[in-house]
């Protein structure tokens, strides 16, 4: 991915979903996810009200981007922005962004999933 950049980051509290910077003529689909707390009801427990994630922060940074440089090893990403919050991230603000610029949607879109698949397998938190 030497044409392109990567953004990697472990936030404080809730995400603020921000789109990639336009301007790289190069690509033509740009691909965002957002991951957000839902909310569920539990009989004994209730409505659920937050998550609060944790993580050992330079494991968990290592790993995102070992998994980010795997997919621009993959796919012609010319941006990757992958985030993840820390903290408490209350019913329906966001915790994981994972936004792609590739010359392609298909492109874009696959390696979208396979970061967000990956995330789930691997990150420690």
């Amino acid at each position: 991915m030497a044409a392109g950049t990567m953004d990697i980051r472990i936030i404080d509290g809730p995400l603020e979903v921000i789109a990639l910077p336009a301007g790289d003529d190069g690509c033509g689909a740009e691909t965002m996810f957002v991951g957000r707390t839902r909310g569920e009801h539990h009989a004994d427990y209730g409505d659920l009200v937050a998550l609060v994630y944790e993580c050992y922060e330079a494991m968990a940074a290592s790993t995102l981007e070992e998994i980010a440089k795997e997919a621009a090893d993959r796919w012609p990403i010319r941006t990757l922005r992958l985030w993840h919050a820390m903290g408490r991230v209350a019913v329906g603000e966001a915790s994981l962004l994972v936004a792609t610029c590739t010359p392609h949607r298909s492109e874009g879109l696959a390696a979208t999933a396979w970061i967000i698949d990956q995330l789930k397998l691997r990150a420690e938190i």
